[in-house]
């Protein structure tokens, strides 16, 4: 800005303001210390550009969580969409309507694709943990993962997840013990978001 920049402009908010709200820099300036020279001013976080969509979505949890509930029923009222309550810790749908901005064709199709290719990546960890190959298994495990955070599948995401912190390191027992888990928790998702993909 011609007259201050973003740290004066956040130490003049600060020091007027009545109730705290929340300030985010948003800055090329990747360089060490910029960050910290942010939160010293006042702001409470820090974003640089380009922008990594999964910073921003924690940023705008962490400082305005009661803003999750009201982009959901944005988005539920502009596309006129039933959407079924589901467990989040099953399926976080807000991440897929912050991701395709609508439960719609392109939505579904997503998280049906996803939900048909689970079994395969399951049945990848499964047959290379009988060998044993861990190099195998944990790729298997790695994929099932962020393919299952990218859905919003929580809890398949976390086993998954849990399953590769084992293989990392080299307990292939427990690993094998949780990757059980993974065809019950597939079940769950399937008929927890069976009426959310017949809508």
């Amino acid at each position: 800005m011609p007259e201050m920049d973003g740290f004066e402009l956040t130490r003049i908010i600060r020091s007027e303001e009545t109730a705290r709200r929340p300030i985010v820099a948003l800055t090329a300036d990747a360089l060490p210390g910029t960050g910290q020279q942010c939160l010293d001013a006042g702001m409470d976080g820090y974003l640089t550009k380009p922008i990594d969509s999964a910073a921003l979505v924690e940023t705008l949890e962490r400082l305005l969580p009661q803003a999750s509930v009201l982009r959901l029923c944005a988005e539920v009222a502009e596309f006129g969409a039933a959407i079924p309550e589901i467990d989040p810790k099953i399926l976080d749908l807000a991440r897929l309507l912050e991701a395709f901005g609508a439960w719609d064709a392109e939505a579904r199709g997503f998280l049906d694709e996803f939900l048909a290719d689970v079994p395969r990546l399951v049945e990848a960890i499964t047959a290379a943990l009988a060998t044993p190959d861990s190099d195998a298994a944990r790729a298997a495990a790695h994929a099932l993962k962020g393919a299952a955070r990218s859905a919003g599948a929580m809890r398949l995401g976390q086993i998954a997840s849990d399953v590769q912190d084992c293989l990392d390191g080299g307990d292939v027992e427990t690993a094998g013990i949780l990757a059980e888990l993974l065809p019950p928790t597939h079940a769950e998702l399937l008929d927890a978001t069976a009426s959310l993909r017949a809508a």
